[in-house]
């Protein structure tokens, strides 16, 4: 994989390193989804689809300077925030209902390990999540379907290691 999608795939990367998380935590690959999912695994209930999505550069921007030989140093954002949405899913029926409110929680704990968990390394070699703040959840019924969701949502702070800038060609 190239190294501009290893270091600025955030929505990817991000994603598959919380699904990855998760999984190594006790959860399954059925059951820890993102869009990069088996689509088989979709159907499973209860479970977890993971989304990360960028919001911006953190402001006031923090730059990494790339050290370039006999040129100009070069100034890079290294500091974003995006938002980490969990949707968790399950059965509407009564035992599904039940369920869902364990699921739920066993999400929300989970997710408050997170920083520590995710930081290893090994989730994520070129990024660090510096704060996970929990924001809204909303939680709905859909007959149609025959599910219950809560859609739990984060506010990530995150950065791009420095030392993954020379993965780049500058």
């Amino acid at each position: 994989m190239p190294a501009e999608v290893d270091i600025f795939d955030f929505e990817g990367v991000i994603a598959d390193a919380v699904a990855k998380v998760f999984v190594d935590g006790g959860f399954t690959a059925a059951n820890a989804l993102t869009a990069q999912s088996d689509p088989e695994f979709q159907k499973r209930r209860p479970r977890a689809e993971i989304v990360f999505s960028l919001n911006g550069s953190k402001s006031p921007i923090q730059y990494a300077v790339i050290k370039r030989t006999g040129k100009t140093d070069l100034l890079r954002n290294a500091a974003w925030i995006g938002t980490l949405d969990i949707l968790a899913l399950s059965e509407a029926d009564i035992p599904g209902k039940r369920i869902h409110s364990q699921y739920r929680a066993k999400v929300r704990n989970f997710t408050q390990q997170l920083m520590d968990k995710i930081n290893d390394g090994v989730a994520l070699p070129y990024h660090k999540i510096q704060q996970v703040v929990e924001g809204n959840t909303r939680v709905s019924i859909k007959l149609d379907g025959g599910t219950q969701t809560s859609l739990l949502s984060f506010v990530v702070n995150f950065s791009v290691h420095s030392g993954a800038w020379a993965q780049l060609s500058n």
